[in-house]
């Protein structure tokens, strides 16, 4: 009979009876629950509903983090290990098989894994013993720590090898084989609990302890008795009775045996003891019910602290033993490791992570690697580092480079205004270099005067810098907006009688919101659009627009002026870009909702939820939005710009090529197109500039591609 074999008949076998528990034995001294697994497991984890809820919640977020396998420095996602994980026994899957395991290490203190295998093959299956019935022989004279395992309790257990054993425990101070049981830690704390839990029900039950009595010092006859007993049954008892005076006579007194305040206080501490439970798993009461001080954002922290102070730290033990133990039965350097990439509890702490790390450019390109848990990818390209104007290698950014000579261009016709000016020159040579260097696009040699790679490098760093300056001074008004929208929202939530027919729109009108929007932003967007459309008048001339004169009290040099058609026009997109904010806003409204409804959270409750909901959300919010207004205005008004000078018929579009870029606006760089036509992208999408609010957001949101005019040298 082959080992699996023996396991299984030893399992059916096993007599299993639930002990009693004693909570309170002989007057004046209580017994707590004896630290045996049985007895652990019937008060804790069987009765006791926050013992429970801990233990379940480690188990099954720990069953559901995935596993990898890497040989050497390869992944192998199709190793055999891997489908053994998935399938460890032809009773139980993944998931089933973790939470087993970690329910025994949490519940006993131990884990013990088993190995089903013949001679040195690879393991067939793996099995989770219940730890109560596992017994550890010390070894003998041999010089081996352990001689064997013994698994059942009966005259004729089964022998183990040690070898086909993996032991997991947690500490314990006083005993060399066996671990600490977080349950007989938590016992005294679960014993109360329960016993609370037991004198709530007797007491719903009116456990030979009724609310009053009527005394009267003399006594009733028959037909008074009767007639007072009918009275109180049909007048005085029943919900529908609630707080309906007693009018008493003929001497009767009522006596009170309701509990007293210190009674109720004390039934009070059962909150106490239930926090108790959760110190000793390490979570926190709100992820298990407890929602007195609980908020949305708590949750969302305390979820992320239970991985990354519990489930993770306890996954990591589980896959070093892993790889101590199973890996070596297979062949290579084989490791297992889990994939926190698809853990979406840490997905904001690892995006946090990642964006300071793409600010630390004095890193090397391995450094950065190791930090974010990627294999080095080791020889002169793993020591390279990357600065920041446009991530090209250090050492080609300050190699020199001889520039050939282009016998067709005329330095002095650069830029009108910068003729004579050979700093600015040089520094125009200096980015094309680094545009080539970097992999940009550059636009083919022929009339345009923006075609030349360093003019347009120029031309795009003004856009870029009107965008960003203007980003700036669109998140303040941004944040203004939203904070005071959620404020509003939170004032109506709180007016609400109930929460069961409240829809979102009561909270939040989309159009008067649309409209808001429009007073608060106009300003801004009238000035932006105005600025632009003198850039791109500027453009068509062969110029730059110089951004710093809106500071000017009188900026002589701006030509262009809004006409009525183009106010229109820009209205508009005021409001349907109020629109579509909104409507983000009002999805996030009713997924509050929901959850609330779900959660049966109260009216203030649900107030606060909302509250924080929206002002979390508001800072990404604003950044989003800052970028994708500030390019999508200029470029409409540096388009309405161009239409302003006679002799440009096409513009043409200019890719940021910035690591955000999209593949189609790549490919769409250098496009070239009449005034009133739409550029066409790779993926079909029709565009009238870069950022045109009737495409997809997709191809619109956070977009920092331009245009340029297709104009001819300057004379």
């Amino acid at each position: 009979m082959n080992i699996v074999a023996k396991l299984r008949k030893a399992m059916s076998g096993i007599d299993n009876p639930l002990r009693r528990i004693i909570l309170f034995g002989l007057a004046k001294m209580a017994r707590w629950t004896p630290a045996d697994y049985a007895a652990l497991s019937k008060a804790g984890y069987e009765n006791c509903i926050t013992a429970y809820a801990c233990i379940n919640y480690v188990c099954r977020a720990a069953a559901g983090i995935e596993w990898t396998a890497t040989i050497g420095k390869k992944d192998a996602p199709d190793h055999s290990i891997l489908k053994l994980m998935a399938r460890p026994n032809d009773q139980e899957g993944r998931r089933a098989f973790i939470y087993r395991g970690f329910a025994s290490l949490l519940i006993s203190g131990n884990r013990y894994i088993m190995a089903g295998r013949i001679g040195s093959q690879p393991p067939l299956s793996l099995w989770v013993p219940r730890p109560d019935q596992m017994q550890i022989v010390p070894g003998g004279n041999r010089g081996q720590l352990i001689e064997r395992y013994e698994y059942g309790k009966t005259g004729d257990p089964l022998k183990i090898d040690p070898s086909l054993i993996m032991h997991t425990r947690l500490f314990h101070p006083t005993d060399d084989w066996y671990g600490l049981s977080p349950l007989s830690v938590a016992s005294h704390a679960v014993d109360i609990s329960n016993m609370a839990n037991e004198w709530n029900m007797r007491l719903l039950q009116n456990d030979m302890r009724p609310p009053g009595a009527l005394t009267t010092e003399g006594k009733l006859d028959q037909t008074t008795f009767d007639r007072l007993k009918a009275m109180m049954k049909n007048e005085w008892s029943g919900y529908e009775n609630a707080g309906v005076p007693l009018l008493l006579e003929g001497g009767l007194k009522w006596m009170n045996f309701m509990l007293t305040a210190k009674e109720m206080d004390w039934l009070n501490t059962t909150k106490v003891t239930k926090r108790d439970i959760c110190t000793v798993y390490n979570l926190d009461p709100c992820l298990i019910g407890d929602n007195e001080y609980a908020t949305y954002s708590n949750k969302v922290e305390a979820r992320k602290g239970a991985y990354e102070d519990v489930i993770i730290p306890f996954m990591e033990e589980l896959r070093d033993e892993l790889n101590a133990w199973l890996a070596p039965m297979y062949e290579g350097e084989l490791r297992l490791d889990i994939n926190r990439d698809r853990i979406p509890a840490l997905q904001e702490s690892r995006e946090k992570q990642y964006t300071y790390l793409s600010g630390t450019w004095w890193l090397r390109i391995d450094e950065l690697r190791k930090l974010t848990g990627q294999d080095p990818v080791g020889g002169p390209e793993g020591e390279a580092i990357l600065i920041p104007l446009g991530k090209i290698r250090l050492q080609e950014a300050i190699a020199e480079e001889a520039e050939p000579e282009d016998p067709d261009r005329d330095p002095d016709q650069d830029n009108p205004d910068d003729q004579g000016d050979d700093d600015q020159d040089e520094d125009a040579g200096a980015k094309a270099r680094l545009m080539r260097l970097e992999g940009r696009k550059a636009l083919p040699q022929g009339k345009s005067f923006w075609a030349a790679p360093e003019r347009k490098e120029r031309l795009w760093k003004a856009f870029e810098g009107r965008v960003k300056a203007r980003e700036k001074s669109f998140e303040p008004i941004a944040k203004a907006y939203l904070r005071r929208q959620a404020e509003d929202v939170k004032k109506r939530a709180a007016r609400a009688g109930s929460l069961a027919e409240l829809q979102a729109a009561d909270l939040l009108d989309l159009k008067a919101e649309a409209k808001a929007y429009v007073k608060a932003f106009w300003p801004w967007y009238r000035d932006h659009f105005i600025r632009a459309g003198n850039a791109g008048m500027k453009a068509s001339k062969g110029e730059l627009f110089n951004d710093a004169e809106f500071k000017a009290d009188d900026p002589t040099s701006w030509v262009f002026e809004m006409t009525p058609e183009q106010e229109a026009i820009l209205r508009e997109m005021v409001f349907e870009s109020g629109t579509e904010v909104n409507k983000t806003a009002l999805e996030e409204i009713f997924k509050v909702i929901k959850d609330a409804n779900a959660g049966n959270l109260t009216v203030d409750e649900f107030a606060q939820q909302i509250y924080e909901k929206l002002s979390d959300f508001s800072p990404w919010r604003a950044r989003l939005w800052a970028r994708t207004e500030s390019a999508k205005v200029d470029n409409f008004g540096q388009v309405q710009g161009y239409k302003e000078t006679e002799f440009v018929e096409k513009k043409g579009w200019m890719c940021s090529f910035v690591p955000e870029s999209r593949e189609a606006h790549m490919a769409a760089d250098g496009q070239e197109v009449g005034l009133d036509e739409d550029f066409v992208l790779k993926n079909g999408t029709r565009l009238a500039y870069p950022g045109d609010p009737a495409g997809d957001p997709g191809d619109v949101c956070n977009c920092l591609c331009g245009t340029y005019p297709v104009v001819g040298e300057p004379s």
